[in-house]
């Protein structure tokens, strides 16, 4: 899977519960070794757990290899 691919996978999942990601919220780089490094920044995030940011931002998302995933809400 490339980082292009990656990218929108998450943002067709932004798609289907109609918010739009803003293109600096989200970055997807190769990690050194192996597997991807991957941020994802919104508003919609507040009031969410963890697991629900995980469920929305990585929904189809099978055999990508995940080293670091930071799921983070920003208040406006």
């Amino acid at each position: 899977m490339t980082g292009a691919e990656i990218r929108s996978i998450i943002t067709k999942n932004w798609d289907n519960v109609g918010c739009t990601l803003e293109k600096e919220g989200l970055r997807v780089q190769p990690e050194q070794f192996s597997g991807w490094r991957i941020a994802v920044i919104s508003t919609y995030f507040d009031g969410k757990s963890r697991v629900e940011r995980k469920n929305i931002a990585l929904k189809k998302r099978e055999g990508l290899q995940t080293e670091w995933l930071g799921l983070n809400h920003v208040k406006t």
